[in-house]
């Protein structure tokens, strides 16, 4: 990339990777680079009207949706939408609550959100539902823990929500999943590490989950390090197994299958 950043949102539309928003020392960014693995190219896009970061970015048809973030001294509620043919952003609406480090996907002409922190909550178990056409917000079951800063991902009509950090100030290993088809959450086995703001992908089958942050005390010293760590879950039979590392520990990032 041209700009290195972290917590930025990353999607995949039209077999292109957007990286959009994210952090860069103490600037939030709005700006976004867009890869394309055909030429090997990034190229920048326009820049989102809010700066944001910690947000979350998704597609919806032929566009994508950027939702609520943190903006550095405030929580956004605002919810863009950019057109690539346009290269231009909009506004379409606004969250019922400004909310960041949650989790946000697309199924089936909805955008789910999960979880993350808003001004009365700092972890919450909720997951609502928009209609980017009607702008109806609908409320739905809730996760069984409330966490932020987790992983997510749709896998067999199942939305996924991995590891993050919980009301207890733990980081977690635990993984929760969602039927879309139900309405109705249940537990899956859990990770063999406990990991925060981890990158995760769904492909072939398997949900696939790399590196985040893991506690770490040293001297009565409590911190959070790196990790590199790969790991993939199999829901036909509830197993993670060990994957390769990643090449450098990494956290705060994204990842999509293109």
């Amino acid at each position: 990339m041209e700009i290195g950043r972290i917590l930025p949102g990353v999607a995949a539309l039209n077999g292109k990777i957007y990286v959009i928003g994210g952090e860069r020392g103490s600037q939030i960014l709005a700006n976004g680079e867009v890869y394309d693995p055909q030429t090997d190219v990034w190229t920048p896009i326009a820049p989102m009207i809010v700066p944001r970061c910690e947000f979350g970015l998704c597609t919806f048809g032929g566009t994508l949706l950027a939702v609520g973030g943190w903006l550095g001294d405030d929580i956004g509620g605002s919810i863009e939408c950019y057109d690539p043919e346009k290269n231009a952003w909009s506004k379409l609406g606004d969250l019922p609550e400004p909310r960041f480090s949650m989790g946000v996907v697309s199924f089936e002409g909805l955008i789910y959100i999960v979880g993350g922190c808003t001004t009365s909550s700092r972890h919450l178990p909720d997951l609502i539902s928009f209609n980017p056409i009607t702008l109806d917000w609908q409320p739905m079951a809730r996760m069984r823990t409330a966490r932020c800063q987790m992983g997510v991902a749709v896998l067999n009509r199942h939305l996924y929500v991995v590891g993050g950090n919980s009301s207890s100030q733990d980081v977690l290993s635990t993984v929760e999943r969602y039927s879309f088809d139900d309405n109705k959450w249940e537990s899956v086995c859990s990770m063999s590490v406990p990991r925060a703001i981890p990158a995760v992908a769904a492909a072939d089958g398997l949900l696939y989950v790399a590196g985040g942050d893991q506690p770490c005390e040293d001297n009565f010293y409590r911190a959070h390090i790196t990790i590199n760590a790969v790991e993939a879950y199999d829901p036909l039979t509830d197993t993670w197994k060990n994957c390769p590392d990643l090449p450098v520990g990494r956290s705060e990032a994204g990842a999509v299958v293109v």
